[in-house]
């Protein structure tokens, strides 16, 4: 079982929010945007309990705040536990809370409406006596006689699976699923442990349900076959000697205590006698119990006593535990599948130290551990771009008024829609791979990208930027080099699915042949190389929405998209201090390459006299990229 997707309402800065939920979840934006609301909103949705109107967006008295999940993929397991709620392909359970209404959880599904009035009572003393009036007003029903509020719901739910004709689709009380008092657990078959940025990593530590502890305990020890087989044995043994010394040694002070009652109803009512008689005791298996301190030098500690640092890398090799192949053998869905949600896994970690950690939170996701990850992140080595897939992008809508979030999602198919006629639709996964290198992940934090073609460009854009202060990053735009002009609309199209106002600049190369030529290329290369230019230049054009594109066409400069006629370096040529300027430098660095990225940064920065009018247009377009779309 997984959870595929959830929907949010009026919770914290989350108007209404809709999320799918893969493998693995990123959740990336600026801070105030939601990511964390989503992360806690899962939380009280596994968890329960009353909210308070500071939980309630734009703390409005009235609302009804409430959090949707919808699970899928089920094993019998799985159905065994949920029964009538996982009869199909999907499961959905709704959680909702308001100040009038309280609490309640609902589960979609066939039910008996007389049946429903009972679940839905609050509490294991009302529910047993709405059961009970049920019994004594429709007979009809032969519901036994229950001595818990379980039992009851058990009672309802076999009747149900023995007469589905007379059931009705509806949305019905699912506190069951939860135990009768409440549960953080889903039937026993879905774990939710969330770790908040602030959290005190020693309570996760601890052997406690739902605790990251426990979930590794659950995998490694107390899911193996022999584990579980002996420590039922142990559970049926103290059974067994239980319910013989209630017989044995309760059974004269039960008949004395049944007389004496008998004795004084018969005062009230003559012929009545009361009976008392043990009901077996029902101990559950026990657990492996295991407590964990760190010895540095030999010296034990408790957890608590460690530094923020130490605690949280306990915390991730935990995680990382998680991830191990060393599952146990045998019955495959002895352990609960889990959602693992983490606030800032970047937190105390060196950039070495994150670059692993995300490695294993991606790999928790793709191998078959049952389990999910689900993670807020501000770095960006938490983000790749060739999963682009698993990102979810929160970002302002601006105005007033707290319906302030949104969440931009890419798909492959909306990538390939964007690219139709430049990459099929099966070459996309392939594709992303290979041309989205490391490096444009920054991209999908920044309010705008600049998409150019090199290095090179990149370094100029720079230069120029800085020469009127700390360049774009103030702004936050990013420049990011694709790697070459047949890799610029992959990058475009995600990032613009993500949500990020994005500027192409490329080369139109018309003096390709001519260079060509001067290396000695044979006339056939020539020719072939300028027609493939010439393909590219008109479908770079086309997609990016130019009106009239063309093969080889002159410097154009507009809101989304520009173009120099031949190389960005030559469109440099009429600036006679830059060429001046970058010579020196390259001779003070001890540089010759014929693209210093270096030299071309100061010299675009330092050199005197006045910027060409083109560069002063791609600058002033990528700033206005912010003006795109209301981010925060």
């Amino acid at each position: 079982m997984r959870l595929a997707a959830i929907h949010i309402e009026n919770f914290r800065c989350l108007r209404s929010a809709h999320i799918e939920m893969g493998p693995a979840t990123v959740l990336v934006g600026a801070n105030g945007t939601g990511k964390s609301s989503v992360l806690h909103a899962l939380n009280w949705f596994f968890a329960g309990g009353a909210l308070e109107l500071d939980d309630v967006t734009g703390h409005e008295q009235g609302l009804t705040t409430s959090v949707t999940a919808v699970f899928r993929d089920f094993d019998q397991a799985d159905r065994d536990a949920l029964g009538k709620y996982a009869e199909g392909d999907a499961a959905t359970f709704e959680r909702r809370w308001s100040e009038d209404g309280g609490e309640r959880l609902t589960g979609r599904s066939r039910a008996l409406p007389a049946f429903e009035i009972v679940r839905a009572e609050a509490g294991a003393g009302p529910l047993r006596s709405a059961y009970k009036r049920l019994r004594e007003d429709q007979p009809e029903f032969g519901l036994p006689s229950v001595t818990s509020a379980q039992a009851a719901v058990d009672a309802m739910n076999e009747w149900e699976n023995g007469h589905p004709e007379a059931l009705e689709a509806s949305s019905t009380s699912a506190t069951h699923l939860f135990g009768a008092v409440g549960s953080a657990r889903l039937a026993g078959r879905f774990d939710y442990v969330l770790i908040p940025a602030v959290a005190q990593v020693d309570k996760e530590v601890r052997d406690g349900r739902g605790t990251l502890l426990r979930q590794l305990l659950d995998r490694f020890i107390s899911a193996r076959p022999e584990v579980r087989t002996q420590l039922a044995n142990v559970a049926a043994d103290a059974r067994e000697r239980a319910n013989e010394i209630i017989r044995t040694e309760g059974h004269a002070d039960l008949e004395s205590l049944a007389q004496g009652i008998t004795a004084d109803l018969q005062r009230l009512v003559p012929g009545a006698e009361v009976r008392l008689q043990p009901i077996p005791v029902d101990l559950p298996v026990p657990s492996a119990s295991i407590g964990l301190t760190i010895a540095d030098a030999g010296l034990e500690t408790q957890v608590d006593h460690q530094g923020h640092g130490v605690q949280r890398s306990l915390f991730m090799a935990m995680v990382q535990q998680l991830a191990s192949p060393r599952a146990p053998e045998g019955d495959e869905v002895s352990a609960p599948r889990l959602l693992l949600a983490i606030e800032e896994p970047e937190l105390f970690q060196h950039p070495l130290q994150a670059r692993h950690l995300a490695k294993t939170l991606s790999r928790l996701g793709e191998d078959d551990t049952g389990i999910q990850v689900a993670y807020a992140t501000h770095s960006e080595h938490f983000v790749s771009l060739a999963d682009f897939t698993a990102i979810r992008r929160f970002h302002r809508d601006g105005g007033q008024g707290p319906a302030i979030s949104s969440i931009t999602q890419a798909t492959v198919v909306r990538v390939a829609e964007r690219l139709e006629g430049v990459v099929e639709h099966d070459e996309i996964a392939t594709r992303v791979r290979i041309a989205l290198a490391r490096g444009l992940e920054q991209a999908v934090f920044a309010r705008g990208a600049v998409i150019v073609e090199g290095r090179t460009d990149a370094a100029i854009l720079e230069g120029l930027a800085e020469r009127e202060g700390e360049g774009l990053d103030p702004s936050g735009i990013a420049i990011v080099p694709a790697g070459g002009k047949t890799r610029l609309l992959l990058p475009w199209a995600v990032l613009e699915e993500l949500g990020v106002p994005t500027f192409v600049l490329f080369d139109g190369d018309s003096g390709l042949s001519e260079r060509l030529r001067a290396k000695g290329q044979s006339p056939d290369m020539v020719e072939r190389r300028v027609a493939e230019t010439c393909r590219l230049n008109e479908q770079i054009l086309t997609v990016l929405g130019d009106d009239h594109p063309e093969p080889m066409p002159t410097t154009r400069v507009g809101a989304a998209f520009a173009c120099f006629q031949d190389e960005l370096e030559a469109e440099l040529a009429s600036w006679d201090d830059f060429s001046v300027h970058h010579a020196r430098i390259l001779e003070e660095i001890g540089d010759y390459r014929d693209k210093s990225e270096d030299a071309y940064r100061m010299a675009a920065r330092d050199a005197a006299g006045p910027v060409p009018v083109a560069f002063e247009r791609v600058l002033a377009a990528a700033r206005g990229l912010t003006a795109r779309r209301a981010m925060p």
